[in-house]
């Protein structure tokens, strides 16, 4: 059998290079976009602690309210005007995280809250 050149018919140098580099590349991809989705899931706040910082929440919210409760109606003096205020800031703070929370399903804790994931 005649041949034009011995290399005839075979995949150049260049491109088997190329492939590897290619399967090198996507091999390294896949192994950022595995590390990533750990990363997020480690960062996910689970069942159990959602559960907890939610009836924390409640509790404290419950202590706010009764302290609220136990103020005067007469709110004639300024510490008892301010106290009041106080308290009533307290009690929505609480009342929108605990609306937040219960909103939102997943939830995730960042270490650097500015920072773009």
């Amino acid at each position: 059998m005649f041949l034009p050149w011995q290399s005839f018919g075979r995949i150049p140098k260049y491109l088997e290079r190329y492939r590897q580099d290619r399967a090198a590349a996507e091999a390294k991809w896949e192994a950022e976009r595995a590390e990533e989705r750990e990363r997020w899931e480690r960062m996910r706040l689970s069942d159990q602690e959602r559960g907890e910082i939610l009836s924390g929440l409640r509790a404290n919210w419950s202590e706010a309210q009764h302290q609220y409760q136990r103020l005067s109606l007469l709110t004639d003096t300024l510490p008892k005007k301010l106290r009041r205020e106080q308290l009533e800031a307290q009690l929505d703070v609480l009342e929108k995280y605990v609306a937040l929370i219960e909103r939102h399903p997943v939830i995730v804790v960042a270490d650097d809250p500015y920072k773009n994931y």
